[in-house]
């Protein structure tokens, strides 16, 4: 892997978020490391358990040869029992490693090292046999750690995990989460470094320093105007001040996706179309009822609000285009996730290119 990759984006493999990758462009995809968090399939009466090889098929046929990171998600609302297999520790998480190694040996996947939630000595010996008993060609893994682990757990940690990097001549990019954060970034920017600040010691075993932090709402119109509104995001503000304190510092976040949120598929809900700003500082959004004109005036409010919204050439475009000329792209809000991912992607990309 070389240096080109400028975004490190970590989405759950839900519909909507891989409806959005499988829309980037080429030249956003090449620069862009994704982290895919990787979930069960939809469920259905022929696949009641929601088997991740459909999901893996997707991942496939989006990145290519292209690599990316490859974790496991730990939320009940996605897991099933084929993920929870491959969480298991015994062996040096032999079932991850076959899963990666032999199963989808074809893809060029940078597995992640699993931390268990009870972290014990146990779970530290499993995680590095992990390392020492991964095929020799491999030279690069994962981890990703929240942002509050005490720095006593880190030292201990990193001091077991470098020793067995050094073994196999391997490094290891660490993911250091934030999770859900709010205004109060001072706080977050002084976890991020702090963070940093213990990893030093271990730099001879880091391949790359990466922040992952969302700040995007659970329920955008709570407190703001029913159908018009703009609305701060954090995510760049903190980059850009972690940046100026650590050294080659990598952007990563939950592509505008709150750590909380669950997709809906049914009635209930209210049109909306979200745009971020090219500043990468705030988003705005139009919010109709069906009855007042539903995706089709979003659209068209979004396109009018020219202080807001740029025309980036994105598969996103296209489909506010087509909204605007009364042909919307499906109703339901899923599609409209992936819209908005997609053309805030694209943002992302444009700025770190910049910066």
């Amino acid at each position: 892997m070389n240096d080109k990759f400028c975004y490190f984006p970590l989405i759950r493999t839900r519909d909507s978020e891989l409806r959005c990758f499988e829309h980037l462009e080429n030249d956003v995809l090449s620069c862009t490391l994704p982290v895919y968090e990787l979930t069960r399939s939809r469920k259905t009466t022929k696949d009641p358990d929601g088997a991740i090889s459909k999901v893996m098929e997707r991942i496939s046929n989006i990145q290519k040869n292209l690599p990316f990171i490859l974790d496991l998600t730990a939320s009940e609302l996605y897991t099933n029992a084929q993920i929870k297999d491959l969480l298991d520790p015994n062996n040096g998480y032999s079932e991850w490693q076959r899963f990666v190694f032999n199963t989808y040996k074809d893809l060029n996947i940078i597995p992640v090292i699993h931390v268990n939630e009870d972290r014990t000595q146990t779970d530290y010996s499993q995680l590095c046999d992990f390392v020492l008993t991964s095929p020799t060609k491999n030279k690069l893994f994962a981890i990703r750690i929240p942002i509050d682990l005490p720095p006593t757990e880190i030292t201990y940690l990193f001091e077991k995990l470098q020793a067995a990097l050094t073994q196999v001549g391997a490094k290891v990019i660490v993911l250091m989460d934030a999770g859900f954060v709010g205004k109060n970034i001072s706080v977050t920017v002084e976890l991020f470094t702090g963070f940093s600040k213990v990893l030093d010691k271990y730099a001879a075993s880091i391949y790359k320093k990466v922040m992952l932090c969302t700040s995007f709402p659970k329920n955008v119109a709570q407190g703001r105007n029913e159908h018009e509104d703009s609305f701060r995001i954090y995510e760049e503000e903190i980059y850009q001040k972690v940046k100026n304190l650590v050294a080659d510092i990598g952007y990563g976040d939950y592509c505008s996706i709150n750590t909380e949120q669950i997709e809906r598929a049914g009635g209930g809900f209210i049109p909306r179309i979200d745009v971020a700003s090219t500043d990468g500082n705030s988003f705005s959004y139009k919010r109709y009822r069906q009855s007042e004109g539903g995706y089709v005036r979003c659209a068209k409010r979004t396109i009018e609000d020219t202080r807001c919204y740029t025309d980036l050439k994105t598969w996103a475009d296209e489909k506010i285009q087509e909204a605007s000329a009364g042909k919307p792209y499906r109703l339901n809000p899923s599609s409209w996730i992936a819209v908005r991912m997609n053309y805030y992607i694209k943002t992302r990309v444009l700025l770190r290119k910049t910066n």
